[in-house]
């Protein structure tokens, strides 16, 4: 007791709403945050708007908070070790040796990809790209397979105020083809971005759900001149091996992001 009256009790408070929201990954409403952490809505209601405009929380369709991307970027730096990241990162260099181009990981944060990690191959000419970087995702390899864990309903509600940029000639600029994309997506289980983030690269990306219902997507990039029937086939085979043995590590030891 002695030592819980010298804990400054506001940042206490902000703990256990991270914390009850970080155990209910399907989020939480405002009432069930309350009598969890047993403080007054009106008390909880400024701290919960805060962390949304820092990134720390965010609201879902359906109206209740959720563990926000920030929160996710903070854990990254925790322990490199123990790192989600890290752990995918051991399965992309076996990517990258089996096919010779760069391999990508990416989350979805809003519309946009946000690149997570990358591996790149001993190669002369490569793609140019960078962890951290942000990219819409209706015009790439990841973006779609990310959206593919969407129903067609939530992507048209994603994109009913964000124009479609083109970006190449080959850029999808009509919600209705992409969802078409998006279908094929789910009955093949591969995306492919075929130049139309950047001239002259193209891309295949897998979707990767992993435990409590977190999800990612892993890719290769590959120059057009370098792209065969065969170097395509070995793309997806290492993809699809990598995304199912990733999914069961992720199970098995209990692994996800926020």
């Amino acid at each position: 007791m002695e030592k819980e009256t010298k804990l400054h009790q506001p940042t206490m408070r902000v703990l256990k709403i991270l914390e009850c929201i970080d155990q209910n990954p399907q989020g939480l409403s405002l009432k069930d945050i309350s009598e969890y952490i047993e403080s007054p809505k009106s008390t909880i209601y400024p701290i919960l708007n805060t962390l949304i405009e820092n990134g720390c929380l965010k609201l879902n369709r359906f109206g209740n908070y959720e563990m926000g991307f920030k929160t996710f970027q903070l854990g990254l730096s925790y322990s490199a070790n123990l790192s989600v990241v890290d752990i995918i990162r051991k399965e992309m260099l076996d990517i990258v040796d089996e096919c010779k181009e760069i391999c990508q990981l990416g989350v979805l944060v809003d519309d946009q990809v946000y690149y997570l990690a990358k591996v790149e191959p001993n190669q002369p000419i490569k793609i140019l790209s960078y962890v951290g970087k942000y990219m819409p995702a209706y015009c790439t390899g990841l973006g779609k397979a990310l959206l593919s864990f969407f129903s067609n309903e939530d992507i048209e509600e994603i994109y009913k105020d964000i124009e479609l940029k083109k970006y190449t000639e080959n850029t999808i600029t009509n919600i209705n083809d992409l969802i078409k994309e998006i279908d094929s997506v789910r009955t093949t289980g591969f995306s492919n971005d075929d130049q139309e983030a950047m001239e002259f690269a193209s891309c295949i990306a897998v979707p990767i759900n992993m435990y409590k219902g977190s999800k990612l997507a892993l890719s290769v990039t590959y120059p057009m001149f370098r792209r065969t029937d065969e170097n395509i086939n070995k793309i997806k085979e290492a993809l699809s091996s990598k995304a199912k043995l990733i999914e069961e590590i992720s199970k098995v030891h209990r692994l996800g992001i926020s």
